[in-house]
């Protein structure tokens, strides 16, 4: 399976209805164990690491975060001229 099954949720697809997927994430088990284990050790976390639990995309790299914003973006654009072409087609029908 892929790596990212177990830490994508609802919340990180959806970022853009974020009303309505507002749920509080559960604690990721792997995530905290290590952070345990790292201050354990007397290391101080990476700042890195603290981002990978906000967002698990960023183990895949920036590529995949652009991907997501070209996305957004050109759904909004086709959101937008949809409404908009919606009175053309009744004015020309």
């Amino acid at each position: 399976m892929h790596p990212l099954r177990e830490q994508v949720k609802t919340r990180h697809i959806f970022s853009c209805i974020p009303k309505y997927f507002k749920a509080k994430a559960k604690p990721n088990f792997k995530d905290h164990l290590r952070e345990c284990l790292i201050l354990e050790l007397g290391f101080e976390l990476p700042k890195t690491d603290m981002d990978l639990s906000s967002n698990p995309y960023l183990s895949c790299g920036y590529g995949i975060n652009s991907f997501i914003e070209n996305l957004k973006f050109l759904s909004i654009v086709m959101l937008t001229l949809t409404i908009f072409a919606i009175p053309v087609y009744y004015i020309y029908s």
